[in-house]
């Protein structure tokens, strides 16, 4: 009979991390939980996500900073892992000692381009743009055209209020590349954000010109075209998105440090339907209901949903509750 309480005997998914929350682990422990973090797959955002907060819950914060980092390297509009590595930042000594490390570094090597592009992405994902800014303006003065640094500094200029300069460091990264996607895509972002729905419209255009296989580009000429009342035109882009890239429409399946409580979810699919089955898993997993969140996960298996994802959510769910070997054999599937 499955269990009507969550368990929160040690790890509710819910659960910040704070001084009093961290589990003390034996050296043991903590490298099985690296070699687990290990085979989490690097391309998958919510995975490296999921597996930094599992990893800060079990007081291993600099190897929870760099999964955040590596989520946001992957998807760089991943708000919750950029959350995520906020709140690791503010409720541990990992931001100060990675400062510290970069600024040795650029020291002792004052033209390392790869570790001024850390430092300068490093304080514009802890919440200092400005100082992100100082540091990439001077990386761009030594090397003018590094793409990375020339997206990386429109997305600061941004953040401090100043679109304007944000679009022109992005018309300068398009002059040296002008068939990157993503670059049109943000490019195309921005122009929205500041109103200028006709210039967001071409970039976007451009950017599905060059690949119409993009689905971020597609999902936000559907909010352009929204605005510009091409209702039906809208709604055809938004559908097409939705087609090339289904995560768009999926519900939260990421872990979050944040400790504010979770409202209560319900099943809004057919009992056919293998991903709310999934989607419901994840649900009663972020809350503490691990046994009801593998019963879920089993289910979906069973209804057809897609084995890979299913198989990361519970690893994900078996180191919550420290089991280790059932965790590394899951991500080995």
């Amino acid at each position: 009979m499955r269990s009507t309480s969550p368990d929160r005997s040690r790890h509710n998914a819910a659960m910040s991390v704070t001084p009093q929350s961290v589990p003390v682990l034996s050296i043991r422990e903590s490298e099985r939980l690296r070699a687990i973090a290990r085979r989490v797959p690097p391309g998958n955002a919510g995975a490296q996500n999921n597996c930094g907060v599992m990893l800060a819950r079990h007081g291993l914060a600099h190897e929870a900073a760099a999964c955040f980092e590596r989520a946001l390297d992957v998807d760089a509009r991943m708000t919750l892992a950029a959350q995520n590595l906020l709140q690791l930042g503010q409720r541990t000594a990992v931001d100060a000692e990675r400062v510290k490390q970069l600024m040795d570094t650029l020291r002792q090597q004052p033209h390392d381009v790869t570790t001024a592009l850390a430092l300068g992405k490093w304080h514009a994902r802890l919440g200092r743009p400005a100082d992100a800014a100082t540091v990439l303006g001077e990386l761009l003065d030594r090397s003018p055209d590094d793409l990375t640094a020339l997206r990386e500094i429109a997305l600061v200029e941004q953040a401090l209020g100043y679109p304007d300069r944000a679009s022109a460091w992005l018309d300068r990264a398009l002059a040296i590349a002008p068939e990157d996607v993503a670059l049109h895509a943000l490019a195309g972002e921005i122009l929205y954000r500041r109103g200028k729905t006709d210039a967001a419209r071409r970039a976007l255009e451009r950017a599905l010109a060059i690949d119409e296989s993009a689905a971020w580009p597609q999902h936000l000429l559907a909010f352009v075209l929204g605005d510009m009342g091409q209702l039906e035109e809208a709604q055809a882009a938004a559908q097409r998105a939705l087609q090339l890239d289904p995560n768009l429409a999926r519900v939260d399946m990421n872990l979050t440090l944040d400790a504010r409580p979770v409202k209560a979810l319900a099943r809004s699919a057919g009992e056919n339907d293998g991903r709310a089955h999934l989607n419901l898993g994840i649900a009663y997993r972020n809350t503490g209901y691990f046994d009801q969140a593998l019963a879920e996960f089993e289910t979906a298996l069973n209804r057809g949903e897609p084995a890979a994802p299913v198989h990361v959510a519970v690893a994900e769910t078996r180191v919550l509750r420290e089991q280790w070997a059932l965790a590394a054999a899951a991500y080995g599937d």
